[in-house]
Parts: structure tokens; sequence; C-alpha cells
């Protein structure tokens, strides 16, 4: 029979331990920026089917249920040209009633 160094298992124990409290304060927090993920995502989805039975019901501006949850959720800019990384070279598009870019 072997014998096991208790000291050596103690101080692994307790090193293994010393850590389990910032791996469950990581797990809620990334369990909670998951569930927002997801509820962002399921809003933006809701929003995007709204928009294609308005436009399929002949609605006059049926983009703007994306554009009402975009906004919900971060600022977007009145001139689509100044968003980062946007095109200059395409038509501008023209001004909906409520505000909005249709291109």
């Amino acid at each position: 029979m072997s014998t096991v160094d208790t000291t050596v298992l103690g101080a692994a124990l307790h090193q293994l331990t010393a850590g389990l409290p910032a791996l469950v304060a990581d797990h809620g927090r990334l369990t909670r920026s998951l569930t927002d993920v997801r509820r962002a995502y399921a809003d933006l989805l809701a929003a995007a089917r709204a928009a294609l039975s308005a436009q399929a019901d002949g609605e006059s501006d049926p983009w703007w249920y994306l554009r009402d949850e975009l906004a919900a959720s971060q600022p977007v800019p009145a001139d689509p040209d100044s968003r980062p990384g946007a095109r200059t070279d395409r038509d501008p598009g023209t001004r909906t009633e409520r505000g909005g870019w249709c291109l």
C-alpha cells in the first residue's frame, strides 16, 4: 500500500478550491450575458418578422419595426452614410415620413 502525502494533497485541494468563487461569479455573469443576448436576438427576430409581414400587407413603412427595435438597443444615425464603414458611392436614399431612410 502506498501512502499519500497529505500535505501535498491538502495544498492541492486548497489551491483548487481557492479559484471556485471567481469561477462561480464568472458563471453567473456569463449566464446573465447570454440571457441578454438571447433576448436581444429574439426581439430583433420578432421585429424582422413583423417588417416582412408588414411589407407583405402593403404597409407604407414596413421597416419601421426594425428601425424601432434597433433604436431601442443602440443609437442609429439619422444619416446612413455617417455609420463607420458606410459606402458613400451610392444613392443616399430618401427620407420617409417618420424621419428614417428608405434606400
